[in-house]
């Protein structure tokens, strides 16, 4: 097994990619959700809680308004970390919406905006 401390830091943020949460009025009071239809964001996080370590699990909160949380089974963690799908904060990199333009012919453009992670000079 791999040493976790070598991924893990919780002093560290972390991003991940998340969809806003949701507000739905009821008569027990409102309703948080979140939908696969919203647009993802890389989101800022932080690790929370530290009894689920123990428990071979892990859990990332959002530290900007309007995004909830994450939890991840230790392993799953440092795959995303290897794969990319979870990237450490390092001084700098901020998350960005890019617009672009795609020519379909030379009259017609697709527009395409997503958000990803850049170095931003300050």
């Amino acid at each position: 097994m791999e040493n976790i401390d070598e991924y893990i830091d919780k002093n560290k943020h972390y991003f991940i990619l998340m969809h806003p949460l949701e507000y739905c009025p009821s008569p027990r009071g409102p309703l948080t959700y979140v939908s696969s239809s919203t647009r993802e964001k890389w989101v800022e996080c932080k690790i929370v809680d530290d009894e689920y370590v123990d428990r071979g699990k892990i859990k990332l909160r959002s530290v900007e308004e309007g995004y909830g949380s994450e939890k991840y089974y230790i392993s799953d963690f440092i795959s995303h970390i290897k794969s990319g799908h979870i990237v450490p904060k390092t001084e700098g990199l901020e998350c960005v919406e890019e617009e672009w333009a795609e020519p379909l012919n030379k009259n017609y453009y697709l527009h395409h905006s997503a958000y990803t992670l850049k170095k931003v000079n300050k």
